[in-house]
């Protein structure tokens, strides 16, 4: 019982493994750094890819649709992948299940 005890903080604050967030422009830098598209997509276009769900987004309105959180416009970081692989004509792979 004492290993309980000795829980250092990480430990017991993530019980769980939390999905990693993209802000818009963590993935404009990816699109530029990897020259996935060039040139990189506008944010109005990254927006709409949140909206038309190419993107899945963290923030969600009172009807379930995507929206800006306090933050912007957060991504899951396997759905910004998933799309870049789509592009390259690859199957998605469902990251979390690969952790």
């Amino acid at each position: 019982m004492d290993h309980v005890l000795r829980m250092n903080y990480g430990q017991a604050l993530f019980d769980f493994v939390p999905r990693t967030k993209l802000t818009l422009a963590a993935v404009e830098q990816r699109i530029r750094k990897f020259r996935i598209i060039e040139p990189c997509p506008s944010r109005p276009t990254l927006i709409a890819m949140c909206l038309d769900g190419t993107f899945e987004s963290v923030g969600k309105d009172g009807g379930g649709f995507p929206a800006p959180t306090r933050f912007g416009w957060l991504i899951y970081e396997e759905s910004f992948l998933n799309w870049a692989r789509q592009l390259d004509g690859l199957a998605p792979v469902d990251l979390r299940k690969a952790a």
